[in-house]
């Protein structure tokens, strides 16, 4: 779910909880309303009650019970006070649903003063009596309307109740809004914004991210996920940086070498060949000339190699049979082998395996490897250059892969193809080079140099050409 919506569902619950907590406010304070509005009106209806009753009283002084009528006092009410204010009773709460219990009493009293007045006109000893049923119809009257207004009372008295749980249950229900809106924004919000705080903070100390990268919402993650791949991109560039500039250490380190070791170079080689071309040597003086000349040779293009690497150069690529290399390697290095007694096998086919490279760079790169094989093996051990095809996807011919095996400690603690590295080496001498300007050639020839521990022990190099000549690049 994206920030946006999560944002949306925490108003939206926000209002539903207030909408339901006013409603239920105003809900109760209506019905507060009412109760208090009857109850007014029911003690208003009792007040009249009492009017008609003083009414009454004052009518029985102006129609004493002997008939002899006397004459009100001053300010004293008319003789049809009563009934009009029986009338304007029935006439004012006529609407209100809670009067229709009253309309027959009202009637009755009405009735029972007609009586009554009639009676104490024409001066009936009766009347006396009639008094007493009007009196005995007001008390009905007025006991009916306490205990309407008594029910009222005690209606209040539990509105209060209702409104003082109204009052807690409001106060629960925004103490719940608090808590349910700040865990929700605490889940959603709060914590993967401090989660991608945290990973900023690593990345301004360069380091990786000391937890899982934010995984919701979408947006806070495409964010964090952007942070990530910049520092990756950030490594890599320092890591490109110190590259070149180790780079442009050894082109400097590379010219001058050339300038230092080409001109005896070629002074060695051209005295080797002189001696040689006199006559004037046995045999093996002359094997041992050709061998001189053959060093010269391999030096000089070592040198060459190592201003290739600080200045890369395309490769001219042939197709040419890969195995007749393996030959000249061991004679090559036919020394260094002897000097630690170490079995070099050639394990290759017999009619070859033709694929384009470049022989100076492809041999080059080979003798790097099989160097350190050498130098890791123990004396007397075993050293093996295998060469075999293998299937190139998306094309119906085969590559080569070129293995060199040797049975010595094997690789370092950390990712197999950091041999490869520049300037990486676990020898005492040495500037780690070797590996690094195989792989460069490798990668030329548009091949791949990879690395992995031997299950018998040691370490197995390999070198991958495919079988088609690589696609050049686009400049730019």
């Amino acid at each position: 779910m994206t920030l946006r919506r999560r944002l949306l569902l925490v108003y939206l619950i926000i209002v539903v909880l207030s909408c339901a907590t006013v409603a239920i406010a105003v809900n109760e304070l209506l019905y507060s309303r009412q109760v208090v509005d009857d109850l007014e009106r029911w003690q208003d209806i009792l007040l009249n009650v009492q009017r008609l009753r003083t009414a009454f009283a004052r009518s029985l002084l102006t129609y004493p019970p002997e008939g002899t009528a006397t004459q009100p006092a001053e300010g004293a009410p008319a003789e049809d006070d009563f009934g009009a204010l029986i009338d304007q009773v029935r006439r004012v709460y006529r609407p209100y649903p809670l009067f229709i219990d009253l309309r027959g009493l009202l009637s009755r009293v009405l009735e029972a003063y007609n009586v009554w007045r009639e009676k104490a006109i024409a001066g009936d000893p009766q009347a006396r009596d009639q008094a007493t049923v009007v009196h005995e119809w007001l008390n009905m009257l007025t006991r009916q309307i306490v205990e309407q207004r008594n029910a009222l009372v005690e209606s209040a008295h539990e509105q209060n109740q209702r409104t003082l749980t109204l009052l807690v249950a409001v106060a629960a229900l925004t103490i719940a809004h608090l808590l349910i809106v700040g865990a929700i924004l605490r889940r959603w919000l709060l914590r993967p914004v401090q989660q991608l705080e945290r990973q900023v903070a690593a990345l301004g100390r360069d380091e990786p991210p000391p937890e899982p990268l934010v995984a919701s919402p979408a947006e806070l993650a495409d964010l964090a996920n952007a942070l990530d791949r910049a520092r990756l991109s950030l490594d890599a560039m320092r890591q490109r940086l110190i590259e070149s500039e180790r780079m442009t250490t050894l082109g400097q380190l590379a010219a001058q070498l050339a300038h230092n070791l080409r001109n005896p170079l070629a002074s060695i080689r051209a005295a080797a060949q002189i001696a040689a071309r006199r006559g004037r040597v046995d045999d093996y003086a002359s094997q041992r000339l050709g061998e001189i000349v053959h060093t010269a040779d391999r030096l000089a293009r070592w040198v060459t190699g190592m201003m290739e690497f600080a200045r890369p150069r395309p490769a001219r690529l042939e197709s040419h049979d890969v195995v007749p290399l393996f030959g000249q390697i061991r004679e090559a290095l036919a020394s260094e082998l002897a000097a630690k007694e170490i079995v070099f096998e050639i394990d290759a086919p017999a009619d070859g395996i033709a694929v384009p490279h470049e022989p100076s760079s492809l041999e080059q790169a080979i003798i790097a490897a099989v160097v350190n094989a050498i130098e890791a093996s123990p004396v007397g051990g075993r050293v093996t250059l295998r060469a075999e095809r293998v299937d190139d996807a998306g094309t119906t011919a085969g590559g080569c892969r070129i293995s060199i095996i040797d049975q010595g400690s094997g690789l370092p603690e950390g990712p197999p193809d950091q041999i490869f590295e520049l300037s990486f080496t676990t020898k005492q001498t040495g500037m780690g080079l070797g590996l690094t300007l195989a792989r460069q050639a490798i990668q030329r020839q548009g091949g791949t140099a990879t690395a992995r521990r031997n299950p018998g022990g040691g370490t197995i190099i390999e070198f991958k050409l495919p079988a088609q000549t690589p696609e050049p690049e686009n400049p730019g």
